[in-house]
């Protein structure tokens, strides 16, 4: 993945960003970026599943039956028992496309971070809706795979995102 991102990225980023926790942290390292230097945002930790982190998957069913089919019906609202929400997760990732607006609006940059955090940013950065993130799902990304957003159609820089891609690591 490193190899990809130095060809792909010749004249670097202007900024870069990763998840606190080790996970990311060690991805972020593995990239051999060292400028500019990384910030750690709390905004991309990964989504909080409340009460599931300390239940094995097998108990779940037989702890909180009724909330596990829940969590089938309404994937965009629903919240484990004291956990968050994949739109509580949007709603920390518009804190942090805020900052990134005001202080990086037509740079090039590069965040490291979680599975769901990048489902959430793909929702928000696509303004999917409820029915269309249900009705099209979403590709899984794996560890160390790169979902690539940009505003640049040629040389003309667009007001939203313009293009998608996904590579996938061959870990």
């Amino acid at each position: 993945i490193s190899e990809w991102v130095a060809n792909n990225y010749t004249d670097g980023f202007d900024f870069l960003y990763t998840s606190e926790y080790t996970r990311s942290l060690e991805t972020a390292a593995l990239l051999n970026i060292l400028e500019p230097s990384w910030r750690i945002s709390p905004f991309l930790r990964e989504r909080f599943w409340g009460d599931f982190e300390r239940t094995l998957i097998s108990d779940r069913e037989k702890l909180y039956g009724a909330l596990v089919k829940d969590a089938e019906s309404a994937p965009y609202y629903w919240r484990p028992p004291n956990g968050e929400s994949l739109v509580d997760v949007i709603a920390r990732i518009k804190l942090l496309f805020g900052t990134l607006a005001r202080e990086w609006s037509g740079k090039r940059g590069l965040i490291v971070c979680h599975g769901e955090v990048i489902q959430a940013m793909s929702i928000e950065l696509e303004r999917l809706s409820e029915h269309d993130y249900i009705q099209n799902g979403f590709s899984q990304v794996d560890n160390c795979d790169i979902v690539h957003y940009t505003r640049m159609n040629g040389d003309i820089l667009m007001p939203h995102f313009y293009a998608k891609r996904m590579i996938v690591s061959q870990q």
